[in-house]
């Protein structure tokens, strides 16, 4: 039996993907597993990630509700606003960033949110040898003021 909370919280979590998506992999089954389990706690969660070819902007299945914006390629740009315009409109008690790529930077827009960020992996100076010098280059400082957020 689980033991249900005094309180629904309602969890905002950011990924880029989400387990539909064909091209998510590790770190969406890791965030997936741990929202499951929030919402089987009697937790809301609305997870936001981007679109992939066939996907609807709004979706739901094991008890999260999906929003997704923009495609890989904007994500970045596109998640942070759909976020941001979320917590105006809906209370959030916990804001859950997944950086398994660029980071979407949520200590500056959560609104005085709680934040728990999970990292499962950063490239670091590897990702120069993982693709071209100027996507690189980009990946690499958008990982870098991460200490000082």
């Amino acid at each position: 039996m689980v033991n249900m909370p005094d309180r629904r919280l309602n969890i905002v979590a950011v990924n880029w993907r989400d387990l539909r998506d064909p091209d998510g992999g590790g770190a969406e089954v890791h965030l997936h597993q741990i929202m499951r389990r929030m919402v089987e706690r009697g937790h809301r969660v609305t997870w936001f990630s981007c679109r992939f070819e066939g996907a609807s902007e709004h979706d739901s299945y094991d008890g999260i509700e999906f929003v997704r914006r923009g495609r890989w390629f904007d994500a970045n740009y596109v998640l942070p606003r759909a976020v941001k315009e979320h917590l105006k409109r809906e209370r959030a008690d916990l804001v859950v960033e997944d950086i398994n790529k660029i980071p979407f930077y949520t200590p500056l827009y959560r609104r005085g949110v709680p934040l728990v960020v999970i990292i499962p992996h950063l490239f670091g100076s590897s990702v120069f040898r993982e693709t071209h010098p100027l996507a690189a280059a980009y990946v690499r400082a958008g990982e870098l003021p991460l200490p000082w957020l």
